[in-house]
């Protein structure tokens, strides 16, 4: 039961540095849209940011295995909710490795990507911060799990757009 414990710390410290790098990868690619540019230091800043979310990755998938082989051969539990939250789990995780490649390879462009992995990580976020232990039926957790996932990508895409189409008024001084 302590390596359950341990894993789930592992899991949310990786979900943690995934969210915390996608929103400043989130927030840098909405200056570089309002610039229509890419500094030397921006560029250096996203490549340290690319390299935080694919860290956090590697350890949610290794959390992941490690969890699901736990569970699944020695617990005696019941597992529908862990069974729904599981699948999701390693479905999303399929997403951003997806994205991460498309990204890379030029399939899908950045600012793409860049939504699909924000909005894929506060999913995550949704998924292993709701209480597991609250009594709500499986049905009504993936309905909200939907719609939370649903209004993120919206908020992500309205972002990018208003900040492409506002026009902004500059600081005259500094402080």
């Amino acid at each position: 039961m302590l390596s359950i414990l341990f894993i789930n710390i592992l899991k949310l410290i990786a979900i943690s540095i995934g969210a915390g790098a996608s929103t400043v990868l989130v927030a840098q690619s909405l200056v570089a849209v309002r610039d229509n540019k890419v500094t030397a230091d921006e560029q250096n800043l996203l490549g340290i940011v690319m390299l935080l979310i694919r860290m956090a990755i590697v350890l949610l998938f290794l959390t992941q295995a490690w969890l699901t082989a736990i569970v699944y051969t020695s617990l005696n539990i019941n597992l529908t909710i862990f069974a729904a939250v599981n699948t999701l789990t390693w479905a999303l995780l399929g997403v951003l490795f997806i994205a991460f490649v498309f990204i890379d390879y030029g399939i899908i462009n950045r600012q793409m990507g860049v939504s699909i992995q924000i909005s894929t990580w506060y999913s995550l976020v949704f998924i292993w911060g709701w209480p597991l232990l609250m009594p709500l039926s499986l049905e009504a957790f993936l309905l909200a799990y939907i719609i939370f996932s649903f209004a993120s990508v919206f908020l992500i895409r309205f972002a990018h757009s208003w900040v492409r189409n506002a026009q902004f008024l500059h600081r005259k001084t500094k402080g």
